[in-house]
């Protein structure tokens, strides 16, 4: 008796195996305030929005207005680190699927080559004598048949996972979009509460007495009744000093008379409109500069002293996009035009300048720093010891000012200062008050340093979009990494 297996039990295989690449890596096209990356390079205005101070003399119904933007953007906040927790997730699942297609693509190749082999083989038998290789080869033949149902059966559920990432992927970008829409809605919101409150603004300074006249000889004319920053207290603040030495040397190199007295600017409610909602985000109403000059057509351009380096702030662009645009700014009550900003860069860096620590009290302070039960503390120490060979300052106090004190250093270089946030809150809430102060008080920042921040425990991509804000508001980078913190130091000149 003759016996053939037929070829057909294991003819080519596993048709059911479908393509799961289009389930891996969803491209979601989130907006910028979903977006989960950061390459610290980006100049463009706050993508996102920040909530409103509210003057508590402002109208009510404005204070009501501000108070409910305000609570939509925390909730838009929270949507927007849920559909970040989400697309992480989804992610990581399209991952593992794409893994676990090419392993199965593997085995499935193992399988064919095992077929190819089995059918390659003689497959006529003679019975009864044998009846033992035909059972072995119909045996063989059973089990590579096993093999690709369950291989098929696998394919079948991938395409089912696959096919669930493509609807959650659908859904989440649907939910981006509307999370798009809210935050342009409310940016639209935030600039027409801008413009009352510009116009309120406009308004008080109005009213408002007049600055002192300027007395003969160039010096401004001093107020009437006793002076908080007397001789007696310490003099004129080595800040306002530095500045006004500062504008001597513009007024010296360009010839220009300077009015060295501060201004307060305001801008006008109808220059608010001069922008897009976006762009708005990002003005402040009210600016403060350290002089100005007077121009031919009898506007003015006002003076910012900034530290050699900084980089301008984002309501800084905002204010010199509105002038660009024919908005109209003014100081004095309304009665003085600005038409132009000009930032004038501190004097460059020098040692007298900055307080250098002795070798020996640097390493006592780490030391200390890095035994203490502060976890603070301990993160201060930490980055100071990956940045050793070019610290020069550690925990150091600033000097008093006025009879206060500005703080202290946690960390600081020939070219830095770096500061440490340890904590996981939200980094203008933790930092923001103090970033200010160093980019725009020189008292704390009296050899005009840059200024970075070392935040270890904001890594997640939930606080990238913060950190962005964070640069672009005050002009300073923000590092998680110690060692990334350290290659931007070596790359700008330090010796790190």
């Amino acid at each position: 008796m003759v016996r053939t297996t037929l070829r057909r039990l294991l003819c080519l295989l596993l048709v059911a195996i479908l393509a799961l690449t289009a389930a891996v890596q969803p491209a979601l096209a989130l907006p910028p305030i979903y977006a989960a990356t950061h390459d610290g390079d980006d100049d463009d205005p706050a993508d996102g929005l920040e909530p409103l101070d509210a003057d508590p003399s402002l109208p009510a119904d404005l204070l009501d207005q501000i108070a409910q933007l305000n609570q939509q953007l925390v909730d838009l906040a929270q949507q927007a680190r849920t559909l970040q927790s989400q697309q992480q997730s989804l992610e990581q699942r399209s991952q593992s699927l794409s893994a676990r297609k090419q392993a199965h693509e593997g085995r499935v190749a193992s399988l064919k080559a095992k077929m190819d082999a089995h059918n390659a083989r003689p497959h006529v038998f003679q019975l009864p004598r044998q009846a033992a290789e035909a059972n072995a080869y119909d045996a063989e033949a059973a089990q590579l048949n096993a093999e690709r149902d369950q291989l098929n059966a696998e394919a079948q559920a991938g395409e089912a996972e696959a096919a669930q990432l493509r609807n959650e992927a659908n859904q989440l970008k649907s939910q981006a979009e509307a999370g798009k829409a809210a935050v342009e809605r409310l940016q639209a919101t935030a600039q027409q509460i801008r413009q009352r409150m510009a116009a309120v603004a406009q308004k008080r300074a109005q009213v408002r007495p007049p600055a002192a006249k300027r007395a003969s000889g160039g010096d401004a004319a001093r107020q009437s009744g006793p002076r908080t920053n007397s001789r007696e207290t310490g003099g004129d603040r080595p800040s306002r000093k530095k500045e006004v030495d500062t504008l001597d040397q513009y007024a010296k190199d360009r010839g220009a008379k300077v009015d060295k007295r501060p201004v307060d600017v305001q801008v006008d409610p109808d220059a608010v409109a001069k922008l897009t909602a976006r762009e708005a985000a990002a003005l402040k109403l009210n600016y403060k500069f350290q002089g100005r000059v007077q121009k031919p057509d009898g506007t003015y351009k006002v003076l910012q002293v900034v530290p050699r380096g900084a980089e301008p702030t984002a309501p800084q662009k905002a204010l010199e996009t509105v002038l660009a645009r024919g908005g109209k700014v003014t100081a004095d009550g309304g009665k003085t035009t600005v038409t132009e900003v000009e930032r004038v860069e501190g004097k460059p860096v020098t040692a007298r300048d900055i307080t250098r620590q002795s070798s020996s009290d640097v390493d006592r302070k780490i030391r200390e720093a890095a035994e203490s039960t502060d976890p603070d503390k301990n993160a201060e120490a930490a980055i100071a010891r990956a940045l050793r060979k070019c610290i020069i300052q550690f925990n150091d106090p600033l000097p008093s000012s006025g009879g206060t004190s500005p703080g202290e250093i946690d960390a600081g270089t020939e070219r830095t200062i770096v500061e440490v946030y340890n904590g996981k809150q939200d980094l203008f809430d933790a930092k923001g008050s103090q970033a200010d102060k160093y980019i725009n008080d020189p008292a704390a920042n009296p050899a005009g340093r840059r200024v970075v921040y070392y935040v270890p425990n904001l890594s997640g991509s939930e606080n990238i979009e913060t950190i962005k804000r964070f640069e672009q508001t005050y002009g300073v980078r923000v590092f998680t990494d110690a060692g990334k913190l350290r290659n931007f130091l070596r790359r700008t000149g330090e010796r790190c």
